[in-house]
């Protein structure tokens, strides 16, 4: 999810450019069952669960280009915006064989 307030500015009746600032929010939540009868009969399943969240800032420029009424084109350029969703890994009730690391 990304929100954030955006400014633009008619230069001339032609030409008009804008950007905007974003708080962008990300979240990562995935499971995953273990079998664990396959390693150690009688023991109940066990579960491996990745689950991080992060968030980053960013911002857009553009420009918009009306060269009669009613026909517009535009460019718009955005920040490259990167989440850090790794290390976070946890293990419940697995076998000997998985283990934390």
């Amino acid at each position: 999810m990304a929100a954030g307030p955006s400014i633009g500015y008619r230069l001339n009746p032609q030409w008009s450019i804008g950007g905007s600032i974003f708080a962008l929010y990300g979240e990562l939540d995935q499971r995953a069952a273990v079998n664990n009868s396959l390693t150690d009969p009688g023991t109940p399943d066990g579960e491996i669960r990745f689950q991080q969240d992060d968030w980053d800032i960013g911002g857009t420029l553009g420009v918009l280009y009306e060269p009669t009424a009613g026909t517009r084109f535009g460019l718009l350029a955005r920040s490259e915006t990167e989440l850090d969703l790794d290390d976070a890994v946890r293990v419940r009730a697995s076998a000997p064989i998985l283990v934390p690391c």
